[in-house]
């Protein structure tokens, strides 16, 4: 009879060990600097841009915002993370600092201060004591001029150098009165700053006083 050949005994298949899914490194967080100071507070941003400041200067580093300008790092949070103008700019300017690439009051034409004041008396009557050469001189001697103006709401002023870098803007609040912010740019240097902000500082005061004494007594 014929005899069967002998199959091959299969060997039997060692059970696999299922690997063990690799636990992903945790990234380590970017360490901010003590002095750091943002343009905006931790909820403003997250309100603004769903993010906070820790999340930003990481995603701003990881992909490559160390060899990115300015103008390409806007770009890129409005493309890559639909981060509207204005917030792109701030989110911007806070890695800029954050990371020791802009001083705290500087930007891209030079350095920039602002003050706010709250003023007793409306916005029409702050704007004229602004506009009004003859009222102005009540308070300030230095011949500002105004090449752009919105009354009751906003004079863009040029100064005494000729730049035209001063912003004033009127914002009405409770019981007549009127807030007023003002911002100066295109100073040279922290020292100007510092100086400016000073002198902004009893101009403001000398205006408070003149628009207290052009009220008519009770």
């Amino acid at each position: 009879m014929p005899t069967r050949s002998k199959m091959p005994r299969k060997t039997p298949r060692k059970p696999s060990k299922k690997k063990a899914p690799r636990r992903a490194s945790a990234k380590q967080a970017v360490a901010l600097p003590a002095d750091w100071q943002p343009p905006c507070s931790e909820e403003a941003v997250r309100k603004g841009t769903g993010r906070g400041w820790q999340q930003w200067i990481e995603r701003i580093g990881a992909a490559g915002g160390a060899g990115m300008s300015h103008r390409e790092i806007a770009a890129m949070l409005h493309a890559k993370h639909r981060v509207g103008g204005w917030w792109a700019q701030t989110v911007t300017v806070g890695y800029e600092r954050a990371t020791g690439r802009r001083a705290l009051h500087q930007k891209k034409d030079g350095y920039s201060m602002s003050l706010s004041r709250t003023l007793a008396a409306g916005r029409g009557e702050v704007f004229d004591a602004w506009q009004e050469p003859a009222r102005r001189k009540r308070w300030m001697k230095e011949p500002l001029a105004a090449h752009r103006a919105t009354r009751p709401k906003s004079l863009r002023l040029t100064w005494t150098d000729g730049a035209k870098s001063i912003a004033v803007n009127l914002y009405a609040v409770k019981g007549g009165r009127t807030r007023l912010q003002l911002q100066h740019g295109r100073l040279g240097s922290e020292a100007e700053v510092q100086r400016m902000k000073k002198w902004w500082a009893a101009r403001l005061d000398a205006l408070a006083k003149a628009l207290a004494a052009a009220r008519p007594a009770d």
